[in-house]
């Protein structure tokens, strides 16, 4: 190789969810590493975040590091599904073994054919697959964040740098599957030469608000409003709390669910598609996203209506003690 061709020696790339997680990673990175080693701060846009973390995110752009906004780029998506589901296609003979009626098939084709991509990746992606993401298929994070990294940052950057690390706000208490995962994990494939780096994976919510206090940047305000996790609004695993607070707060939120769902069943198999997963919801069948709304108001067992359903959300209500 050229001397004029050689590669520079790392890139770091922070990973941004407007999470109080990845918040404390910038800090983090901005402490070590900003003043020493190249650096890029970025934020993968669903198309379905709250505002208010859209709101975080530009602050933190603005007070802490400048960060970058993509979303993942969903034509190829699109036409691989229309191409898949027309004469000769695979999901096509799959859909008409297992029974669906052609008729259904070529219904679903054509809503596809007319379908112009909204811009929210979110219900795009949704509509595209014809059923949302749920806890056993969560196939949101894979497309819209982490592919979206590879393909528009990643790649990229591989080109030019002789090692890109990404540094990720994931920690161990939060799930036992993060908590395998290691600190440092080197990538294969045409990805060789990157690597992820957990930097907080030891550390506890705490920790994290601890590192936004000491450098004087104000959590996510979701992080008051009775949210443990903030990004879609909601994520499919929003838990019964979350959601009861959600519904509350946010009216729109269910006119809007209730929108995309409508949406995907014009894309689905059967026509069925529902927001949330049935083993996450109550009953025994398809549950709606009013049907959820409604139950996100009772207490446990579902059968009863829960008092603090009928009173007014608080000013401040947080589960990290973030209002004392």
């Amino acid at each position: 190789m050229a001397a004029y061709d050689k590669k520079e020696e790392r890139l770091n790339i922070i990973n941004i969810s407007g999470g109080k997680d990845s918040a404390a990673v910038l800090l983090l990175a901005r402490e070590r590493i900003a003043d020493k080693e190249p650096m890029r701060a970025v934020f993968c846009d669903t198309g379905h975040e709250h505002p208010l973390t859209y709101e975080f995110v530009d602050y933190l752009s603005e007070s802490v590091f400048p960060i970058e906004k993509i979303s993942a780029d969903l034509t190829h998506e699109l036409a691989t599904r229309i191409k898949n589901l027309e004469e000769g296609g695979s999901t096509r003979k799959k859909w008409m073994d297992e029974g669906i009626a052609e008729a259904r098939v070529e219904e679903v084709l054509n809503n596809l054919k007319n379908y112009d991509l909204s811009g929210n990746a979110f219900l795009d992606l949704a509509v595209i697959r014809g059923r949302f993401p749920s806890v056993k298929g969560k196939f949101c994070t894979q497309v819209l964040k982490v592919f979206a990294i590879q393909d528009q940052v990643l790649r990229p950057a591989l080109e030019k740098y002789e090692e890109v690390v990404s540094w990720i706000g994931e920690r161990a208490e939060e799930s036992a599957d993060r908590a395998a995962k290691p600190v440092w994990e080197e990538q294969e494939g045409d990805l060789e030469g990157s690597v992820l780096y957990r930097p907080i994976l030891d550390w506890k919510w705490n920790d994290v608000f601890e590192m936004h206090a000491k450098h004087g940047v104000t959590p996510n305000p979701l992080y008051t409003m009775g949210m443990s996790r903030v990004g879609c609004m909601p994520c499919i695993m929003n838990k019964k709390s979350g959601l009861e607070q959600i519904f509350k707060r946010w009216p729109s939120v269910l006119d809007n669910l209730q929108d995309m769902e409508e949406k995907v069943r014009s894309t689905s198999k059967k026509g069925l598609a529902t927001f949330f997963a049935t083993d996450t919801t109550p009953g025994d069948g398809l549950a709606t996203a009013a049907d959820v709304e409604e139950w996100s108001k009772t207490s446990r067992g579902g059968n009863q209506r829960s008092m603090r359903s009928t009173r007014p959300p608080l000013k401040c209500d947080s589960v990290y003690g973030l209002c004392e």
